[in-house]
């Protein structure tokens, strides 16, 4: 029974996809840093970066994977070989803008190999960074994921793009998947006012509260660690907005993966 449980888990990471109903709100910072510190806390973490128009993973960890995801999505070669690792624990799997094609048939071709790597790779997470506002790709990845985190902001288009975007993906995925980052605040108090606003107008026209995982401040070092092409949990650790993604890694973990595994063991059982 240990055996069976233990390989159904590595063959199933937990999926988490990050969106937003605009860019320009930190989705992709997020998704790389959150990576980051759930890799922290001793975990295999895989990271797919699902824009083929323009990626940004890699630019955000500093690296030039020499295979991308347009050669498997092509049938070139096997998703395995597109992995590169960044360390030990964290892997990515990206595109390259001068490799994309025309093929109109990627978004299929994108679920498959969301589907190998969920049932393929022996990581215990699979964060998966996708374009923003709403499409055909996005819906499909969040029916797949464990998870779907929509991250927003204090601009008034941030919150009303971000319920747009979760009227839509209601329809789709079980809304206890679902839950909201506050991102670049100015504190706790800023986030509450905005994460009220948001359930307020979901409740009132959804009949929907999402739950919020938590918010990360405003800090320079943010930037910074943007443009030196470093990982801002790993870099600056004492930072306010690093030690608040680190709390909110630990809420996935706990909250969200912990639970699913338990809940694995007892359909096992």
């Amino acid at each position: 029974m240990d055996k069976f449980s233990q390989n159904n888990d590595k063959k199933n990471p937990f999926t988490i996809t990050l969106c937003s109903g605009k860019g320009g709100v930190g989705t992709s910072f997020l998704t790389a840093n959150l990576a980051s510190a759930v890799s922290k806390l001793g975990n295999k973490v895989l990271i797919l970066d699902s824009v083929l128009d323009l990626p940004n993973q890699h630019i955000l960890f500093g690296v030039e994977p020499p295979v991308r995801l347009s050669s498997v999505l092509s049938g070139k070669v096997n998703v395995d070989s597109a992995l590169y690792k960044i360390d030990y624990n964290i892997s990515l799997l990206v595109d390259s803008p001068i490799e994309i094609d025309d093929d109109n048939d990627h978004i299929l071709s994108l679920k498959e190999v969301v589907n190998q790597l969920k049932s393929e790779c022996e990581k215990e997470f699979l964060f998966i960074d996708v374009q923003s506002g709403i499409s055909e790709e996005l819906i499909a990845l969040s029916k797949l994921s464990d998870l779907v985190l929509i991250v927003i902001t204090d601009e008034p288009t941030s919150l009303i793009d971000a319920y747009g975007l979760l009227k839509i993906l209601r329809n789709y995925v079980d809304i206890s998947k679902i839950a909201l980052i506050v991102n670049n605040v100015i504190d706790d108090e800023d986030a509450g006012e905005l994460s009220h606003k948001f359930n307020l107008a979901s409740t009132q026209f959804l009949g929907l509260k999402i739950d919020v995982l938590g918010f990360v401040p405003y800090s320079r070092n943010v930037r910074y660690s943007i443009q030196r092409q470093e990982i801002l949990v790993n870099n600056f650790e004492d930072d306010e907005a690093s030690s608040a993604i680190l709390n909110i890694s630990k809420k996935i973990h706990s909250k969200y993966f912990v639970s699913s595994y338990n809940t694995k063991m007892i359909e096992v059982l």
